[in-house]
């Protein structure tokens, strides 16, 4: 309804009935909403950076939102030394603590290298005083393609790793494929496996519910037990897809 209203094809009762859903959810913290968000610079702090590692992907999932991580532009990465410059500017400009650094992409699990530079170069500002902390880092990722180069640096930097996977088989290898159609569970499956055998827990699975976990009787309940069961990570993070052909009922 919200993406309708933003494209001006919906009636005046429908815009009331959604003007009314936004005033109530946030009536209780109205001022805070309200309040300017101040410039990062001027505290010399970032909560959460997320950093894009590379605009591409090595699947083709059929509800990607992103056009398989490209966003619509052409495919580009960050070369490891294009990530140090970018921890470099941000200290230049004032920044002194980066709370969290979030690894995303496309997929980023493909340049491990630049990932390692990025933390390296954090490391080495917090040495040299110029950061107050070290980040906690994170990465989302598919979990397809984890090479023995990105399991070390995952180590070295206790990279807490929310992979992507959508249910058991029968459901996940029809919606997260390779370019060629085949499926992607058993590679994230037999990676899990590979990364507790290297002493790395997965800290999040997240899922997103769609229309033929519909078709195939799966509730979302049934969804978040089977990866439960199947995977033994006890952290399920379930979102309905949004739009689209695979949206749910």
């Amino acid at each position: 309804m919200q993406q309708n209203k933003i494209a001006g094809v919906l009636s005046r009762d429908k815009e009331t009935i959604i003007e009314t859903k936004l005033q109530n959810a946030f009536l209780n913290v109205q001022k805070e909403f309200l309040q300017p968000t101040p410039i990062f610079t001027e505290h010399g702090k970032i909560n959460n950076l997320e950093i894009l590692i590379q605009t591409g992907c090595n699947l083709h999932c059929k509800y990607c939102f992103a056009d398989g991580g490209t966003y619509g532009q052409t495919t580009t990465h960050f070369s490891p030394e294009q990530g140090r410059n970018l921890i470099r500017t941000l200290a230049a400009q004032g920044i002194r603590q980066i709370a969290c650094i979030t690894f995303f992409g496309g997929e980023p699990s493909i340049y491990p290298d630049t990932i390692q530079a990025i933390c390296e170069e954090c490391s080495q500002l917090f040495s040299a005083q110029v950061f107050q902390a070290v980040p906690n880092y994170y990465m989302v990722t598919n979990g397809v393609s984890i090479s023995s180069k990105c399991i070390q640096v995952i180590r070295q930097y206790n990279i807490h790793l929310t992979i992507s996977l959508d249910g058991p088989a029968e459901i996940n290898d029809r919606l997260r494929i390779f370019q060629n159609g085949c499926g992607s569970y058993n590679y994230v499956y037999n990676n899990i496996k590979t990364l507790r055998e290297h002493g790395i827990e997965p800290a999040l699975i997240e899922a997103t519910y769609t229309s033929l976990h519909e078709q195939a009787d799966y509730s979302r309940e049934d969804t978040v037990t089977a990866l439960k069961s199947e995977l033994g990570v006890q952290n399920i993070y379930l979102c309905d897809c949004n739009g689209g052909n695979y949206e749910p009922r």
